[in-house]
């Protein structure tokens, strides 16, 4: 017996966890960079086009203190562009 794809019953929420698959987007050479520089203001496209692909950034959890390394661009748009209430709509791509 042939099976089909599976799908998921669980409609997502913005609750739901979400993680970039890189895999997926290496697999399909892609450059999902070029996608997530997609999601910022004009503004900060200027701003951050000299962020290099592999530039790092230091965060803080605040809740118990241990210091992580995270790229510079989804820091940006963790960060900013994901705590506001429009970031996340109707017509966004999951």
């Amino acid at each position: 017996m042939i099976q089909g794809k599976r799908h998921s019953l669980v409609k997502p929420t913005l609750q739901t966890p979400y993680h970039i698959d890189f895999d997926w987007w290496r697999q399909t050479d892609r450059d999902w960079r070029v996608y997530l520089r997609s999601y910022l203001s004009p503004e900060d496209q200027i701003t951050y086009a000299e962020i290099s692909e592999d530039e790092q950034v230091d965060i803080v959890d605040e809740d118990t203190g241990e210091v992580a390394q995270v790229d510079a661009l989804q820091h940006v748009l963790i960060s900013r562009y994901a705590k506001q209430g429009d970031f996340i709509n109707q017509n966004t791509s999951i």
